[in-house]
């Protein structure tokens, strides 16, 4: 089976699309070594950036993946949707020369081009529909265009992809996709998302500018993330005897960081709320075994791997009523309805006082956190996309 897989999102730093695609594609070549990979790639007129791009890619496959690049014919940055009919029917064309069966896209909204009339089947990964059911939270600008390409994306797949359950349902009721034409796939996580029993604390603290202990928010400040609820409960627990504790927000300081930082300022919090900025991924499990307690208060998910990742650690999560957290939670994290501040403190605080409690939901955690692994992830989806190998060719 030859498979195409367009890296539209590879180097999109921050964002759990971008990591779960390298991490999606390397599992890939491991678990289905037989097959050959054809990675389209992002177009740029410089050849040097094109072999940088090519050696960034090769470097995290496995040795002796059957892999090519697909780039070059289009000056300039990035080409999206709709930017080009002719640039469409080239690249089909390429693909179809080089026999592809199956091309995936891992970023509806974020693509190199849509296929003209290909001969081969088309995959394409949905991982939440925020833009349309929580269009408020979306920058204007970029709203049209992502429920744009959602459309077109979910129109033109032979099959989507969803990252949950939650999302499925959601995929079939705002875009009025059929049931059949919608499969779950989870996402998995890495395996350096573990228990470090013998991590030298004192010296990943200092190296990271990080407080003896603290609760931890781990993702992009978007306002759907529900970080000011995150605030507020922080203020209320501080009113306790919280025994010095702090508040580590990890991630990019994206357009929802001014907000928050004034109210930081306002609330006089500033020696206690640490802004990381983005966290590299060698140093990002060792930020959950360093916490006190996870928590993710958002307001709507497509799946919520930073919660697998904190239960893979040994990290006891609190999380929102969101459907798809519970999903994936599957019980081992306390829930809390988003709107509810003060009940999102109370369960913060009883996890960080109460070591019987955190001993209990640490067990749960990664039993289920067992669950999601990239192989899991990788051989399922080999079993969708060898469904659907060829059958356009053969039609």
């Amino acid at each position: 089976m030859i498979i195409a897989i367009d890296l539209a999102s590879w180097f999109e730093p921050g964002t759990t699309i971008g990591q779960s695609l390298r991490h999606l594609v390397g599992a890939l070549a491991g678990a289905g070594p037989e097959h050959r990979y054809v990675l389209v790639t992002p177009d740029t007129a410089r050849p040097s950036r094109r072999r940088s791009f090519k050696e960034q890619v090769l470097a995290e496959l496995p040795p002796g993946a059957s892999v090519e690049l697909l780039s070059g014919g289009v000056p300039g940055p990035m080409q999206r949707a709709g930017s080009g009919q002719w640039f469409c029917q080239r690249r089909t064309r390429a693909l179809e020369k080089l026999g592809v069966d199956v091309l995936l896209f891992f970023h509806p909204t974020l693509v190199s081009f849509l296929p003209d009339d290909p001969d081969f089947t088309t995959v394409t990964m949905i991982h939440d529909l925020i833009a349309l059911r929580m269009p408020d939270f979306i920058k204007p600008g970029v709203l049209e265009r992502t429920c744009t390409l959602l459309r077109e994306q979910a129109e033109s797949a032979d099959l989507i992809l969803a990252a949950s359950e939650t999302t499925k349902r959601d995929i079939i009721s705002e875009l009025g996709v059929p049931g059949d034409r919608v499969h779950v796939l989870y996402h998995g996580i890495p395996e350096g998302f573990q228990p470090r029993p013998g991590l030298d604390r004192a010296e990943v603290r200092g190296r990271l500018g990080l407080p003896e202990r603290f609760i931890l928010f781990v993702g992009r400040l978007d306002p759907w993330k529900n970080v000011a609820a995150l605030l507020g409960a922080f203020r209320l627990l501080l009113g306790q005897d919280t025994g010095g504790l702090h508040l580590v927000l990890a991630g990019p300081k994206d357009w929802g960081y001014p907000a928050l930082a004034a109210t930081v300022e306002e609330w006089g919090l500033r020696d206690r709320v640490h802004f990381t900025g983005y966290v590299e991924d060698e140093d990002l499990p060792l930020l959950y075994n360093l916490a006190e307690c996870f928590v993710f208060p958002s307001w709507y998910e497509g799946f919520g791997l930073p919660v697998v990742e904190a239960l893979a650690s040994g990290c006891p999560a609190v999380i929102s009523t969101t459907p798809a957290l519970r999903e994936v939670s599957a019980g081992a994290a306390l829930e809390v309805d988003p709107a509810d501040i003060e009940g999102l403190s109370l369960a913060i605080g009883s996890v960080v006082s109460a070591p019987d409690l955190r001993a209990g939901m640490v067990e749960k955690g990664l039993k289920r956190a067992a669950e999601f692994t990239w192989e899991k992830t990788a051989r399922r989806a080999l079993e969708e996309l060898g469904s659907l190998a060829g059958r356009k060719r053969c039609a």
